[in-house]
């Protein structure tokens, strides 16, 4: 984990967002389009066909959450405006990495979320709920395990539905597992979170001498607090980010990620894993 030394312990006060002028030079992030619209899907679903990293003899992964089809509801699931693909970006080796995908239903009709299925064992994709009446949501969690993997991986989550229109979509994403980019690091590149431990830090260095900003690509706003002494990494400097876990989280074991995604050229992203245990 981060150690700060004495001149920065001012700083590990931890605040709801907006944070108040307790925490000095510390700003809040802001959050990428996503986090603004949550209930919008913010992948593009590619093609089927595209299932190139299927290992031989593999079986795909189910959600065991689903319950048999409905053929009554016939809703649409909404197609994503942007983005072609979710990116964990760089990720280290051996830790569970989570995403959350925003699933809305924009029919005129209830929808029912069949079955969710992945092309590798290494990914457990879990679904919030199944039925979506007209205009409502949930989240699909991905889990991703990169104990057995290495360099630039990609893998696909299929969603089978009752939309008419669209019964098949895939989600595709993919992480760069181990190194760094070259122009910054993000230290510690994991964090655990004990029992009443209420949080830790994390410092990300720059190794160039350009100014670099940065934004929040992904966090789990129902588990952390993040504020951060700047919203940019400072030439050849360093910046302090500040996690905390909610009081509010009940016992159990959790597993997260931070991503952050830097404005180089072109753009880089950092995921750190973080697990928390709470009894």
């Amino acid at each position: 984990m981060g150690t700060l030394g004495a001149a920065q312990q001012k700083h590990r006060t931890f605040h709801e967002t907006p944070f108040t002028p307790a925490m000095k030079n510390t700003k809040t992030i802001p959050n990428s389009n996503w986090l603004k619209g949550a209930a919008i899907l913010l992948v593009i679903f590619s093609s089927p066909s595209a299932h190139s990293d299927t290992k031989k003899g593999q079986t795909p992964k189910t959600s065991p959450t689903v319950n048999k089809v409905k053929p009554s509801y016939k809703g649409k699931l909404a197609s994503p405006a942007f983005a072609t693909e979710w990116d964990f970006g760089y990720v280290p080796v051996g830790y569970k990495m989570v995403y959350q995908a925003p699933l809305r239903n924009i029919g005129d009709d209830t929808l029912q979320l069949l079955d969710v299925v992945s092309t590798c064992e290494c990914t457990t994709p879990k679904l919030g709920r199944d039925i979506l009446p007209p205009d409502s949501s949930t989240k699909l969690t991905i889990n991703f395990d990169t104990e057995k993997f290495s360099g630039l991986q990609s893998r696909f989550v299929e969603i089978h539905s009752t939309d008419p229109y669209a019964p098949e979509r895939v989600i595709q994403f993919k992480a760069m597992i181990g190194g760094r980019p070259p122009e910054m690091a993000m230290l510690p590149s994991s964090m655990l979170l004990l029992g009443s431990q209420a949080g830790d830090s994390l410092v990300i260095k720059n190794y160039t001498s350009e100014k670099i900003p940065f934004h929040i690509a992904f966090i789990d706003s129902t588990l952390f607090k993040l504020g951060a002494e700047f919203d940019y990494l400072p030439p050849e400097g360093y910046t302090h980010l500040y996690l905390q876990a909610k009081d509010s989280i009940p016992a159990g074991t959790y597993y997260s990620t931070l991503t952050l995604e830097f404005e180089t050229k072109p753009t880089a992203r950092i995921s750190m894993p973080i697990k928390i245990i709470r009894r």
